[in-house]
């Protein structure tokens, strides 16, 4: 299946999946703006403002696009390839982390809360506990990762399961 790529202002990318009906027109070797003129002025009706003007497109098989999808936002066209953004990618990362450890920061701080109420309770522990989950993104093995296969590899067991 083809796959038009728009390449936006914000330097991301937007998928269109053109079906197969575009196919038939391919293969009539009629003019590619001709058949994704229409296409893009539709995209552009539903894109956020932010992204506009589109910097361009083209049309790749869709076979030719990462597999992951993980970090699926930090996908860039650079006319050739289409690859990951490693730095975006980071901060993909990190946002996740963030999203996991926010429940645990919450039951820690109900740990605090209880504690209050019973004297003698060591709130160091419990300290210690927050303050490893708020590190868990200055990690420098995020930056040192090349790859988003190395990204993910990078998920500190105070997290708990992936």
């Amino acid at each position: 299946m083809k796959v038009l790529v728009i390449s936006r202002a914000d330097g991301g990318v937007s998928l269109m999946p053109l079906d197969g009906e575009f196919d038939a027109l391919f293969a009539a070797e009629i003019d590619e703006e001709y058949i994704v003129g229409p296409e893009i002025w539709q995209w552009k009706g539903q894109a956020s403002p932010e992204w506009l003007p589109i910097k361009g497109w083209r049309i790749v098989d869709s076979d030719r696009l990462p597999a992951d999808r993980a970090f699926r936002n930090a996908w860039r066209d650079d006319g050739k390839a289409i690859a990951h953004d490693m730095a975006h990618a980071r901060e993909i990362w990190r946002d996740k982390m963030r999203r996991a450890r926010r429940p645990l920061l919450v039951a820690l701080d109900e740990q605090v809360q209880r504690s209050l109420e019973q004297p003698g309770t060591d709130l160091r522990a419990i300290a210690v506990a927050k303050q490893t989950l708020r590190d868990v993104t200055a990690d420098p093995a995020i930056e040192a990762a090349q790859t988003p296969e190395e990204l993910r590899a990078v998920w500190p067991a105070a997290l708990g399961k992936l």
